[in-house]
Protein backbone atom coordinates (compact mmCIF):
# COMPACT_ATOMS: atom_id res chain seq x y z
CA UNK A 1 0.00 0.00 0.00
CA UNK A 2 1.06 3.59 -0.51
CA UNK A 3 1.63 5.90 2.43
CA UNK A 4 -0.91 8.63 3.05
CA UNK A 5 -0.35 12.18 4.21
CA UNK A 6 -1.93 13.32 7.46
CA UNK A 7 -1.77 16.68 9.19
CA UNK A 8 -0.09 16.36 12.58
CA UNK A 9 1.07 19.24 14.72
CA UNK A 10 2.74 21.88 12.60
CA UNK A 11 3.20 19.79 9.48
CA UNK A 12 2.29 16.76 7.43
CA UNK A 13 3.64 13.24 7.85
CA UNK A 14 3.36 10.24 5.57
CA UNK A 15 2.03 7.17 7.36
CA UNK A 16 0.83 3.71 6.46
CA UNK A 17 -2.97 3.56 6.07
CA UNK A 18 -5.22 2.26 8.88
CA UNK A 19 -5.01 -1.43 9.67
CA UNK A 20 -8.13 -3.54 9.24
CA UNK A 21 -9.14 -6.83 10.82
CA UNK A 22 -7.99 -8.77 7.76
CA UNK A 23 -4.58 -7.11 7.44
CA UNK A 24 -1.87 -9.82 7.39
CA UNK A 25 0.61 -9.86 10.26
CA UNK A 26 3.60 -9.10 8.00
CA UNK A 27 1.84 -6.04 6.59
CA UNK A 28 0.93 -4.89 10.11
CA UNK A 29 4.59 -5.22 11.15
CA UNK A 30 5.72 -3.20 8.14
CA UNK A 31 3.05 -0.54 8.76
CA UNK A 32 4.00 -0.42 12.45
CA UNK A 33 7.63 0.40 11.60
CA UNK A 34 6.67 3.00 8.96
CA UNK A 35 4.22 4.73 11.33
CA UNK A 36 6.61 4.59 14.29
CA UNK A 37 9.40 6.27 12.34
CA UNK A 38 7.10 8.87 10.79
CA UNK A 39 5.48 9.84 14.10
CA UNK A 40 8.78 9.97 16.01
CA UNK A 41 10.04 12.56 13.53
CA UNK A 42 6.81 14.62 13.59
CA UNK A 43 6.75 18.06 15.19
CA UNK A 44 3.86 17.36 17.57
CA UNK A 45 3.25 16.70 21.25
CA UNK A 46 3.95 13.22 22.56
CA UNK A 47 0.29 12.76 23.46
CA UNK A 48 -0.79 13.62 19.91
CA UNK A 49 1.76 11.18 18.46
CA UNK A 50 0.61 8.34 20.71
CA UNK A 51 -3.08 8.96 20.01
CA UNK A 52 -2.44 9.08 16.24
CA UNK A 53 -0.41 5.87 16.44
CA UNK A 54 -3.26 4.16 18.28
CA UNK A 55 -5.74 5.35 15.67
CA UNK A 56 -3.59 4.16 12.75
CA UNK A 57 -2.95 0.73 14.26
CA UNK A 58 -6.48 0.17 15.56
CA UNK A 59 -5.30 0.11 19.18
CA UNK A 60 -6.93 3.29 20.45
CA UNK A 61 -8.56 1.58 23.48
CA UNK A 62 -5.21 0.11 24.52
CA UNK A 63 -3.45 3.46 24.12
CA UNK A 64 -6.15 5.10 26.26
CA UNK A 65 -5.62 2.53 29.03
CA UNK A 66 -1.84 3.11 28.98
CA UNK A 67 -2.33 6.89 29.14
CA UNK A 68 -4.76 6.59 32.06
CA UNK A 69 -2.39 4.31 33.98
CA UNK A 70 0.51 6.71 33.42
CA UNK A 71 -1.54 9.66 34.71
CA UNK A 72 -2.78 7.63 37.70
CA UNK A 73 0.80 6.62 38.55
CA UNK A 74 2.01 10.21 38.25
CA UNK A 75 -0.78 11.53 40.46
CA UNK A 76 -0.14 8.86 43.08
CA UNK A 77 3.65 9.15 43.31
CA UNK A 78 4.51 12.65 42.15
CA UNK A 79 2.78 14.66 44.87
CA UNK A 80 5.48 16.16 47.01
CA UNK A 81 7.99 18.66 45.74
CA UNK A 82 10.45 17.28 48.28
CA UNK A 83 10.70 14.10 46.19
CA UNK A 84 12.70 16.02 43.59
CA UNK A 85 15.91 17.98 43.59
CA UNK A 86 16.98 20.56 41.04
CA UNK A 87 20.06 19.37 39.17
CA UNK A 88 20.30 21.99 36.46
CA UNK A 89 18.56 24.91 34.83
CA UNK A 90 17.47 24.70 31.21
CA UNK A 91 16.52 27.45 28.79
CA UNK A 92 13.28 27.28 26.85
CA UNK A 93 15.27 25.73 23.99
CA UNK A 94 16.31 22.82 26.24
CA UNK A 95 19.98 23.81 26.57
CA UNK A 96 21.55 23.82 30.02
CA UNK A 97 22.15 27.29 31.44
CA UNK A 98 25.28 27.80 33.48
CA UNK A 99 23.75 28.93 36.75
CA UNK A 100 25.92 27.50 39.49
CA UNK A 101 27.91 29.10 42.27
CA UNK A 102 31.54 28.21 42.84
CA UNK A 103 30.48 25.63 45.47
CA UNK A 104 28.20 23.85 42.96
CA UNK A 105 24.87 25.09 44.36
CA UNK A 106 22.42 26.46 41.84
CA UNK A 107 21.77 30.19 41.78
CA UNK A 108 18.40 31.29 43.21
CA UNK A 109 16.02 33.30 41.07
CA UNK A 110 13.83 35.14 43.59
CA UNK A 111 14.85 38.14 45.71
CA UNK A 112 18.34 38.44 44.26
CA UNK A 113 20.35 41.33 42.86
CA UNK A 114 20.48 41.33 39.06
CA UNK A 115 24.15 40.28 39.07
CA UNK A 116 23.47 37.29 41.35
CA UNK A 117 20.30 36.08 39.65
CA UNK A 118 20.08 33.26 37.11
CA UNK A 119 19.14 34.14 33.55
CA UNK A 120 15.53 34.86 32.59
CA UNK A 121 13.67 32.25 30.58
CA UNK A 122 15.15 29.26 32.37
CA UNK A 123 13.31 26.19 33.58
CA UNK A 124 14.25 24.06 36.58
CA UNK A 125 14.74 20.33 36.05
Amino acid sequence: KKTISIQLGKGSVYVYPHFTVGTPATEKAFGFMINKAALEAADATFKMKVQTFGDLTGTTPLVSVVQERFVAHALRYVKQVGNFSVRSYHGLNGCVIKASKADGDLLPFMGQDEADKRQDGSIEQ
